[in-house]
């Protein structure tokens, strides 16, 4: 004959003791899911701006005469790469010279890179002049890096 209450009493204990093994894992399965939700997101998170390098870091123009009546002439490539914090070079970094001669600015192409062109700028009696290579990013945060490059201007 069927007992309702017996039959309670034997399948009650058993369906509590299997419960917690459950609901570990079920926290199991929902930590390894939410790992792999933001494996997938890494990607999609914007680097933010690490540093700058500067190509070459010291420019030499040479001047012809003395004094206020010298003069130069010539120019070099200024090569500017912005690198983001994964190590990788990083696009559209503003980038801005100052210090030397006109400023100039622009913003890095897809290889991270950019490149000025450097004309001979003398001021009398001036020598040795530093060019202030600033690049800001906005990325997860807005950043900016700076570079120094020296130009001197060697008298003939």
């Amino acid at each position: 004959m069927y007992n309702k209450r017996s039959f309670r009493r034997k399948y009650k204990k058993g369906a509590l003791e299997g419960l917690p093994l459950y609901l570990i894992i079920l926290v199991v399965i929902a930590f390894i899911a939410l790992g792999i939700f933001f494996e997938i997101l890494q990607p999609l998170q914007k680097t933010n701006l690490d540093y700058l390098t500067a190509t070459p870091n010291s420019i030499s123009f040479h001047l012809s005469g003395t004094g206020s009546s010298a003069t130069c002439s010539g120019s070099t490539n200024l090569v500017i790469i912005a690198y983001g914090t994964n190590g990788k070079p990083l696009t559209g970094v503003a980038i801005t010279l100052s210090g030397y001669g006109n400023p100039q600015g622009g913003s890095t192409g897809s290889n991270g890179k950019i490149t000025f062109q450097i004309s001979c700028y003398y001021v009398p009696y001036t020598y040795t002049y530093q060019i202030t290579v600033t690049g800001q990013y906005t990325g997860t945060t807005p950043n900016t890096a700076q570079v120094i490059v020296e130009v001197t201007d060697t008298p003939s």
